[in-house]
């Protein structure tokens, strides 16, 4: 989030994370694609340490994961009221982390 703030001059900045939304068990066998993205916030006013910085990121990402069920769709509806379809509602950055598929870690182990 830092690099966001360097290229954008934003203080207050909202960075989109997708995260798989399987938290029920009758859920875990379902086939289909069941991610949600969420909204990660976090506000560099008053220029924080980087310990301070990683703090307000941990809470971030726990208060997140605690809500990842929740319909993005309805979150967009009940805080901006509209949708441009020009741009992502809440956030303009996304931030996806994928681990690479076994074959390939087996690969480059050997």
């Amino acid at each position: 989030m830092c690099c966001c703030h360097r290229y954008t001059g934003q203080q207050d900045l909202a960075v989109g994370v997708p995260v798989v939304a399987r938290q029920s068990a009758e859920l875990a066998h379902t086939v289909g694609y069941f991610a949600n993205p969420v909204v990660l916030r976090s506000n560099i006013t008053g220029r924080p340490t980087f310990t301070e910085f990683l703090q307000q990121v941990k809470n971030a990402v726990s208060e997140a994961l605690e809500h990842q069920e929740f319909p993005f769709p309805l979150l967009v509806e009940r805080l901006n009221g509209g949708h441009d379809a020009s741009r992502s509602p809440l956030f303009q950055s996304a931030f996806v982390f994928q681990k690479p598929p076994r074959w390939k870690r087996k690969l480059s182990a050997d």
